[in-house]
């Protein structure tokens, strides 16, 4: 034995059961082997390696809502002007991993899908005054073959129809059991939608190359889509705030116009002008910063446009 075993072994603490102890002994087992051979083997306790069960990760990722059945096979999607600056066109197979960087549009995509089967995903926070080209458009061919009649929502992920989509849900695993997951993916009967941000770690296993690997490239110009949203919010909490400036300079005209008859003394009536000319004031900079933030998201929208279009 080397000097190293010989340091591993020194610093590894063995606890053994009493009882344990003297079953070995009525055996025959030898105990000082079992040790050495405690001591070589690798125990992944906070690991899959030895627990992993893929069926019930994916219930559980269906729990977390990360998970969906849908009861369709998909073809191919077409997103325009919804999330997405650029139009989108994707081809599906039977097994497909969506790999991109986080901001590449993977939960996007996934989000836009589900537009067609869940309620919850709705486009509440979705405005025509934010789509300079008018409203956005999904398209998804199904492939009509598979139509079944079942109940979705709920249901425990164990059809053999349809598909299946999965968001990040190789991102809580290690390489191991990643791959026992997305093996066990292969087999199963329904066509598969997986994201990841990588497949790089799990193509090492031959059996994963079967996958149809669909690259989603970062596009810089979400950052412009989330700046326009600011800007947005910016000019709606403004207008706000003018709103409320306007009702307290009526306000402070009406009580002014009664003065005149109720007798206030001098002093109250220049306090009145005083409040009344820091009002306008705050009106009058009000207005020019929502002027200055709609020019800003015109030239914004300008350059999505611009973007959207650069490379037809």
């Amino acid at each position: 034995m080397d000097k190293k075993s010989k340091v591993n072994k020194k610093n590894t603490l063995l606890y053994l059961d009493e009882n344990l102890v003297e079953l070995a002994k009525e055996k025959n087992f030898n105990i000082s082997e079992l040790a050495e051979e405690a001591i070589r083997t690798k125990l992944n306790i906070n690991g899959y390696h030895k627990r992993f069960d893929p069926e019930e990760y994916l219930e559980n990722l269906r729990k977390k809502g990360l998970a969906y059945h849908i009861p369709f096979r998909i073809n191919k999607v077409e997103i325009d002007n919804y999330k997405f600056v650029k139009k989108v066109n994707i081809d599906f197979k039977e097994k497909n991993l969506v790999e991109g960087v986080n901001g590449s549009g993977k939960t996007r995509l996934v989000r836009s899908i589900l537009l067609f089967f869940d309620n919850s995903h709705t486009l509440k926070d979705f405005s025509k005054k934010e789509c300079p080209e008018g409203p956005g458009k999904i398209q998804i061919n199904f492939d009509q073959t598979d139509l079944l009649s079942c109940e979705v929502c709920g249901e425990r992920i164990s059809m053999d129809k349809g598909c299946i989509i999965i968001d990040e849900g190789l991102g809580r695993l290690d390489q191991e059991a990643g791959i026992v997951f997305l093996k066990y993916l292969l087999g199963r009967n329904e066509q598969i939608i997986i994201t990841s941000v990588s497949s790089e770690r799990y193509t090492s296993e031959s059996q994963i190359k079967d996958f149809n690997i669909i690259k989603m490239k970062y596009d810089p110009s979400q950052d412009l889509r989330k700046k326009e949203i600011v800007l947005i919010n910016e000019i709606t909490h403004m207008q706000k705030r003018l709103d409320l400036l306007n009702d307290k300079l009526q306000s402070n005209e009406m009580i002014q116009s009664k003065s005149g008859n109720d007798g206030l003394k001098q002093e109250e009536k220049e306090n009145l002008e005083a409040q009344k000319m820091n009002i306008m004031h705050d009106i009058e900079e009000t207005q020019n910063r929502i002027m200055a933030n709609k020019k800003c998201l015109d030239e914004l929208r300008n350059d999505i446009l611009r973007r959207m279009h650069g490379d037809e």
